[in-house]
């Protein structure tokens, strides 16, 4: 017994309800069909049975007018040489209507109630037939044929009358053996069709199952696909998403123990100069010495305050830029003086390439400012000692381009791709939240630019900024204006 629930018991009952009403119609029209071929044909048999008894009578007669003695032992020999009495019942009538002989020997139903004689006496043709049950309860079809003789008289008819029980008994056999047939089609295709559904229906409840797991948290579950259809690529699709859902989970709980690593080590140093500071007296040198950690730890919690402020707004899309006419290479200029120190510090050599005088582009000098600031600190930081760091500014058709390039420690393909994705680190043990190449890709998409980023493990990195000419600026503002105002019309 097919038991089911959902879509299987859905399935299962409008496809037996169609599957059963097609059936059903079928074999009730094929019924009607194979009995009105079966009384075509026996009615066509006796149509020319009664045509040749006919031409019988016409022959005989010669001359005469059929009446007397001739006629009527002429048809009593016909009956009595009649060899298919036991399929059929032949009766010869006479002008007046009376049957004269027939080939059964009983009493036949009166003249009155033969419709088909009725008839052929009306008919031009002279012939006609009857089908229906007999004053004995008998279905039967009958066929009555007027004769004549030479001289185009009338000289009686000729009855012809078989039962069609033997061909209602086949129609009824054929019904049944169909029906039979009808249901075992009807029980396989349930069956396929139940099997089929199933195969669709238990996937869709694992994969049920698993997105329920995965939405409490388990991201570890993985689908077995079976099948490379719809159904296969579901599968697939929930894998992946899983497994981006176990990496985002990891990178978040990267990024809060980033985040807390990060905040504690300043904090911790600010308290600890803090008691230093309480409890020394008369110690100017060391006063000034504490004040200045605290002071250096202070605006590096600012910085820190700001990068997860920064990427609050543009995740929100709360991000305002004042764009103004810039000079790029006098921003990558003071950016390079600006980190001077530092790469001399770290024993890196920091060298901008000055090009011929750059087209102006628009930007928000202070957001412009804080990208480079991003990628030549990450220069810098992940260059060995004794490194180069080169950054050069130059016009490329109707964008301006800076390229940063250090022979550091370069990053692995397989980080390479996820290196903007907010919160990760190709290198967990550096300092920072891993937001900030996400928040300078950001900053540059908001400028209408390209940030790209090429590197090779061992070899180095190429970071390029992309950012059009302050004539070209215009034009892609112009340009997307009227797209959203051809959007906005089409909405309305």
């Amino acid at each position: 017994m097919i038991r089911s629930t959902g879509i299987t018991k859905r399935w299962l009952r409008n496809s037996f309800t169609i599957i059963m009403l097609t059936l059903v119609l079928i074999v009730f029209a094929l019924s009607l069909l194979v009995q009105q071929s079966y009384y075509d044909n026996i009615e066509q048999a006796l149509f020319e049975r009664s045509t040749a008894t006919a031409e019988y009578f016409y022959s005989i007669t010669g001359g005469s007018s059929g009446s007397g003695k001739t006629f009527t032992s002429a048809a009593q020999a016909f009956v009595e040489d009649f060899e298919n009495r036991d399929r059929m019942e032949l009766q010869i009538i006479d002008q007046t209507g009376s049957i004269i002989v027939s080939s059964t020997g009983f009493e036949t139903d009166p003249l009155d109630s033969v419709t088909d004689f009725t008839m052929a006496t009306q008919d031009p043709s002279g012939v006609a037939s009857w089908e229906g049950t007999n004053s004995n309860g008998e279905h039967i079809i009958a066929v009555t044929r007027l004769l004549s003789v030479r001289e185009g008289a009338r000289a009686g008819a000729v009855r012809f009358v078989v039962s069609l029980e033997s061909a209602d008994n086949m129609v009824i056999t054929m019904t049944v053996f169909m029906s039979i047939l009808a249901i075992v089609v009807m029980f396989f295709v349930l069956l396929s069709g139940n099997y089929f559904i199933r195969s669709i229906v238990e996937p869709v409840k694992s994969i049920t199952k698993s997105a329920s797991q995965i939405a409490k948290g388990d991201f570890d579950i993985r689908l077995q696909s079976e099948h490379q259809d719809e159904i296969g690529n579901l599968a697939d699709s929930i894998n992946s998403m899983a497994a981006e859902l176990a990496a985002g989970e990891k990178i978040k709980n990267d990024f809060i123990s980033s985040v807390s690593h990060e905040l504690r080590t300043p904090l911790t140093a600010i308290r600890g100069w803090g008691e230093t500071l309480m409890t020394c007296s008369g110690d100017e040198e060391l006063v000034t010495k504490g004040m200045k950690v605290i002071i250096g730890e202070t605006e590096r919690l600012s910085g820190l305050v700001e990068e997860l402020l920064d990427f609050s707004r543009i995740q929100s899309g709360r991000m305002h830029l004042d764009f103004a006419k810039t000079d790029v290479a006098a921003e990558v200029a003071d950016v390079v003086l600006f980190f001077s120190k530092t790469a001399e510090q770290e024993k890196v050599s920091l060298t901008f390439f000055e090009t011929d005088t750059l087209p102006p582009i628009y930007a928000d000098r202070g957001r412009f400012r804080q990208v480079l600031v991003n990628i030549i600190d990450n220069a810098i930081k992940y260059s060995e000692q004794g490194g180069e760091v080169y950054v050069t500014a130059s016009c490329d058709g109707d964008h301006v381009k800076v390229l940063v390039r250090d022979h550091g420690c370069g990053i692995a393909e397989k980080d390479l791709a996820l290196i903007k994705r907010r919160f990760y680190k190709a290198n967990a043990s550096r300092r920072g939240f891993g937001i900030g190449l996400g928040v300078a890709e950001e900053l540059i998409s908001l400028h209408q630019g390209n940030l790209m980023i090429e590197s090779e493990e061992g070899v180095g990195t190429l970071v390029t900024i992309s950012l059009p000419t302050a004539e070209h600026f215009d034009l892609i503002r112009a340009s997307r204006a009227a797209e959203q105002s051809d959007t906005q019309k089409t909405n309305s």
